[in-house]
């Protein structure tokens, strides 16, 4: 009787047979471009080693005329089909929960504070049940500072992806903040991949994410001109890490992805082994990231992947990871930017006297540089909250 195979995911194997398995995932990638990935042994085969070819389609590209299409589950009105990348907007994404709405609401008010004088619409994201009164509300509330809400459709579906071989979420509800069901994961995929191909989008230049839960404290100078005026791929307040289960076989992946096309150098240094003594997170293997709750994103460069992001993309969505182990969009972000080799600035560079606060967590613009000018990879600040120092190396 033969032995079973488990599918690859990053955890199943020792250390070794992880990197054989994550490099033969990356290299096999492109001959599978124009299939679904099942993750089942039946098909363990598809991670045999291929020659990659750039121009593929993947997640969040366009794809090419030998690939099939993405399934999608985004609607958007005809008026914004235009296909010229001038605009800029604010997104936001609107949960489902009551006090998601309340949210929401606080969000669009203090959006005042943000210094382009209403021009720039804000597109809110939001599935089918998603109350009629509360838009209006919203709207209402922009209204006050002439902003334009654009409602744009999300249909999410009620279960994991096809092929994921999964029956429900294995991540504790610590960290998808107490929320049930598929909904985070679908969240985090969304804002990771799905949102660079929703209509809604199709003439952006720049977006800038808020989340519903965020809000500007002070003004903030119009991020749209200065990102553009400074070449900015991406604006970020702060770094962040995850750590520990929700990054299980990611750091395989991205290094493997890199490697591939001789990219190491770049993503090294977001992994480091936690070595702070009293975190709770002692030991365990971490990847630095982007804070994202706020940031500004320059669009084309999502949708057109060079071939290294590209590949690393291709191969976090086929893995199924953010479903498996609730990979994060922010890590998964700078991974991309990192492989890119993109221009990012932090918040505190273009508005030094901006105040964007997410629940708690406020960021006065002061927090990736020491007062002797030295970068820091990431620090999480909070009001009763223990930050503790983090060691870069593995």
């Amino acid at each position: 009787m033969t032995k079973r195979k488990q599918p690859y995911d990053g955890t199943h194997y020792n250390p070794a047979v992880n990197r054989m398995k994550a490099r033969r995932l990356i290299a096999g990638l492109d001959a599978r471009a124009s299939f679904p990935f099942r993750s089942t042994a039946a098909h363990e085969e598809q991670l045999l080693s291929t020659t990659t070819d750039a121009r593929v389609a993947v997640g969040n590209l366009r794809p090419t005329k030998s690939s099939v299409p993405p399934k999608r589950h985004v609607t958007a009105s005809a008026s914004l089909a235009n296909t010229s990348r001038s605009n800029c907007y604010i997104v936001s994404l609107l949960g489902t929960r009551a006090d998601d709405f309340t949210d929401a609401q606080r969000m669009a008010r203090t959006l005042q504070y943000f210094g382009d004088g209403g021009r720039h619409p804000l597109i809110l994201f939001h599935e089918a049940s998603a109350p009629r009164a509360t838009l209006g509300i919203i709207r209402l509330a922009l209204s006050s500072h002439r902003r334009q809400l654009l409602p744009a459709l999300v249909d999410f579906p009620r279960g994991p992806p096809a092929g994921s071989g999964l029956d429900s979420p294995t991540a504790g509800l610590k960290t998808t903040h107490n929320r049930k069901g598929w909904g985070y994961y679908h969240m985090i995929n969304f804002f990771a991949f799905d949102i660079f191909r929703h209509p809604a989008l199709r003439d952006a230049e720049y977006v800038m994410r808020i989340d519903c839960d965020g809000t500007l404290r002070a003004p903030m100078p119009d991020l749209f001109a200065l990102a553009r005026l400074r070449g900015a791929a991406y604006v970020t307040p702060v770094g962040n890490a995850d750590c520990g289960n929700i990054v299980k076989g990611l750091p395989g992946l991205a290094y493997a992805a890199a490697e591939h096309h001789g990219l190491q150098a770049r993503v090294l240094p977001l992994m480091f082994r936690q070595r702070c003594m009293r975190c709770p997170t002692k030991g365990q293997l971490c990847v630095i990231g982007f804070y994202n709750n706020l940031e500004v994103v320059r669009v084309a460069d999502f949708v057109t992947l060079p071939p290294a992001a590209a590949t690393f993309a291709r191969a976090v969505q086929r893995s199924h990871g953010i479903y498996r182990h609730r990979w994060g969009d922010a890590i998964i972000r700078r991974l991309e930017l990192a492989l890119m080799g993109s221009k990012v600035f932090h918040l505190d560079e273009l508005a030094p006297h901006s105040k964007y606060c997410h629940r708690d967590l406020c960021m006065p613009g002061n927090t990736h540089t020491l007062p002797g000018g030295k970068v820091r990879h990431f620090e999480l600040a909070a009001v009763g909250r223990c930050t503790c120092g983090l060691s870069a190396s593995l």
